[in-house]
């Protein structure tokens, strides 16, 4: 299957580049990697998937920003049903990938047992 993208350069121009085989959906896949690789949802992502299952706390250290900034981004993922709570208390909740986004996991070898 052959499918048209089109990648904004970092001065904002557009360019389109055809896919027609596995390796050109990886390179695909590898710059939008690059792309959003700055963006706090990727970065939690990164983070769940290298720990498995992690706190709030534990994601925003891994992120740099604040425990009270990181639920905003928790709650977004969430509604996607990429992220779920594994574990809840009073005072805690882990957070992991959902099992229908784990294929996810393999954008992040280090991840990977």
């Amino acid at each position: 299957m052959a499918s048209n993208i089109i990648i904004r350069e970092k001065d904002g121009t557009p360019t389109r580049q055809h896919i027609s085989s596995g390796n050109d959906f990886q390179e695909a896949f590898r710059i939008l990697i690059m792309a959003y690789s700055d963006d706090i949802k990727f970065q939690i992502l990164k983070c769940l998937c290298e720990k498995e299952v992690a706190s709030m706390r534990e994601i925003a250290r891994c992120v740099g920003i604040s425990p009270k900034n990181i639920t905003k981004y928790l709650d977004q993922l969430q509604l996607k049903g990429i992220v779920e709570v594994a574990y809840s208390r009073s005072n805690i909740k882990l957070y992991k990938i959902t099992e229908e986004a784990s294929l996810i996991k393999r954008a992040f070898p280090s991840a990977q047992s």
